[in-house]
């Protein structure tokens, strides 16, 4: 059985049992083992920034479209 201080395993989240590193899920609790790589992160604008913008631009359209 691999232990957790190998290089060939992991530890699950929920029951802290070693898993090997291939696995998707823990043998022994069926919970989803996560992956170790970092996910990309969204560069985008953040919602604040967004929300404001379209907040101007709602109000503009009032003002501007005709009634």
């Amino acid at each position: 059985m691999n232990t957790a201080n190998n290089t060939d395993s992991k530890i699950c989240d929920n029951c802290k049992t070693p898993v090997h590193i291939d696995d998707k899920m823990c043998p022994k609790c069926t919970h989803p083992i996560r992956s170790t790589q970092a996910t990309a992160k969204w560069k985008g604008i953040s919602f604040p920034v967004f929300f404001v913008g379209l907040l101007i631009f709602c109000v503009a359209m009032m003002i501007l479209l005709p009634r």
